[in-house]
């Protein structure tokens, strides 16, 4: 299942070429809070943003995030769509709205679980050069444990290197 859905995951951000745009790739680190459990965890992700002259801003981006929890690995899939204001030269704020699958690993009992489920937050963006740029984003998901009805927050608040190609 691991690699249908990391297939899915690439096979759809490739798919964002196709937008006229900047197409970056992001690395950052993040805290995972899960239920109540935090969590130092790391994400990477793949996308594009567009710029318009009048200062709107709206972009997509498809997200892998991982982290250690109470001796429990999480990892998620996620997607973001991002609208926006570039409101000064290189700052661009935005909202998000998207969609994560979040598994959760029980090493000594060496089960999988999958919560999924869909939320939004906020990010602001600072553009270093034509090809950096830094961002930090916050994001809340309402989960549901494989679709039976267990609800469970996850929080996310991360900064990230961008690499714009």
């Amino acid at each position: 299942m691991k690699k249908n859905l990391t297939a899915i995951a690439l096979l759809g951000a490739l798919s964002l070429n196709a937008y006229a745009g900047e197409n970056f790739i992001q690395l950052g680190a993040s805290n995972l809070d899960f239920g109540g459990e935090s969590a130092t965890g790391f994400n990477l992700g793949i996308g594009t943003d567009n710029y318009k002259e009048n200062g709107l801003y709206y972009g997509a981006v498809f997200n892998v995030d991982s982290g250690k929890v109470n001796n429990e690995k999480v990892i998620g899939f996620g997607m973001d769509i991002k609208l926006g204001y570039t409101f000064m030269k290189d700052w661009t704020g935005y909202g998000l709205v998207g969609w994560n699958l979040q598994g959760i690993y029980d090493t000594p009992s060496d089960e999988f679980n999958n919560y999924r489920g869909f939320g939004g937050g906020l990010g602001l963006q600072y553009k270093i050069s034509e090809s950096f740029a830094v961002n930090v984003e916050s994001r809340t998901y309402n989960l549901k444990f494989e679709d039976v009805g267990e609800d469970l927050k996850y929080k996310t608040t991360s900064i990230n290197l961008k690499w714009i190609y």
